[in-house]
């Protein structure tokens, strides 16, 4: 599980670095955040992470991205694009959230603050995915505590 969310943390890391925003000085773009699929195209979600076939409208600042899609529990794609089958929202409100991370703070406990804040959003688009995510929220919150 915590591969997972290492995953999904460095993913929020390399989104910061796309499209013309300026992170820690360097300007790039979404067609640069590509090699997201040279580094994780095939890498696998655990099994016991219920997200195995989902795809990720990404956003920043409310300006689409494009999407990140899981097939059959394996990361299999990252686009330029917005997806029109998306199965969840990612809303990245806040750039600061990629500089000055507390490594003192366990992955769970950074997401866990970051979700709080809203730095990160996640909605489901559908009433399915909504539950499903509530429920993982409550999971987080629990890991959290250990």
């Amino acid at each position: 599980m915590k591969t997972f969310f290492a995953i999904i943390l460095f993913f929020f890391l390399l989104v910061g670095s796309i499209s013309a925003l300026e992170i820690n000085g360097k300007n790039v773009s979404c067609e640069d955040f590509e090699s997201f699929n040279e580094n994780f195209g095939g890498k696998g979600v655990p099994s016991s992470i219920p997200y195995q076939n989902e795809i990720l409208n990404v956003y920043i600042k409310n300006e689409s991205f494009g999407h990140i899609k899981v097939e059959k529990g394996n990361f299999s794609n990252f686009s330029c694009e917005k997806s029109d089958n998306a199965t969840y929202d990612l809303k990245i409100n806040n750039l600061s959230i990629f500089e000055n991370l507390d490594s003192n703070q366990s992955l769970i406990e950074t997401l866990n603050k970051k979700l709080s804040d809203k730095e990160i959003e996640v909605e489901g688009l559908t009433l399915g995915k909504k539950i499903k995510w509530f429920f993982t929220t409550i999971l987080l919150k629990v890991l959290g505590w250990f």
